[in-house]
C-alpha cells in the first residue's frame, strides 16, 4: 500500500504540487514516519472499533502537527488541504478489493468509517495550520 502512494508520488512529480514541499533528512523521515502511522491508525479505525476513540485522538495529533507543520513551511492552506484529500484517495483505493470487483454493501461501511476518520484528521490539520499563524490552540 505505502509503495503504491510512493508510486503515485513519483508519477506526479512532473507536475510537482506545492504541498510535496522539500524538507531536511530528519524532518522529512518524520513526515514518512506520520503518514505511515496514520494510514496503520485509519485501518485500524476500521478494524478495531472498541479502540475508536483512542485511535481518533491519536489521528487528530497527527494532524495537527502536519497542518502545523505545513502553515510554519509556508504551505498554503488550498494546498495542505490538497495533501489531506490525496492522502484519502490513495487509502481508500488502497482498501477496495480492485477495480473489477462491485462496491458491496462491507466496502461503503468501511469507506464511510475512513471518511469519518480523516475527516477528524482534517479539521485537526486545520487546527494545527491556524496555531501556527497564531491562533488557536490544540483541541
Amino acid at each position: 500500500a505505502v509503495g503504491r502512494v510512493r508510486n503515485e508520488l513519483q508519477r506526479t512529480q512532473q507536475a510537482p504540487q506545492r504541498w510535496q514541499y522539500p524538507l531536511d533528512a530528519s524532518t522529512e523521515q518524520a513526515r514518512r514516519e506520520r503518514g505511515r502511522t496514520l494510514f496503520a491508525l485509519a485501518i485500524s479505525f476500521v478494524m478495531k472499533p472498541q479502540q475508536r476513540s483512542h485511535l481518533l485522538d491519536s489521528g487528530r495529533e497527527l494532524g495537527w502537527q502536519y497542518g502545523h507543520e505545513a502553515a510554519l513551511s509556508g504551505i498554503s492552506l488550498a494546498e495542505t488541504g490538497r495533501a489531506v484529500q490525496f492522502f484519502r484517495s490513495q487509502l481508500v483505493d488502497t482498501v477496495r478489493n480492485s477495480e473489477a470487483e462491485r462496491i458491496d454493501a462491507d466496502d461503503l461501511r468501511i469507506e464511510r468509517l475512513i471518511d469519518l476518520f480523516l475527516d477528524e484528521v482534517l479539521y485537526a490539520v486545520l487546527d494545527g495550520y491556524e496555531a501556527a499563524l497564531g491562533g488557536a490552540k490544540p483541541s
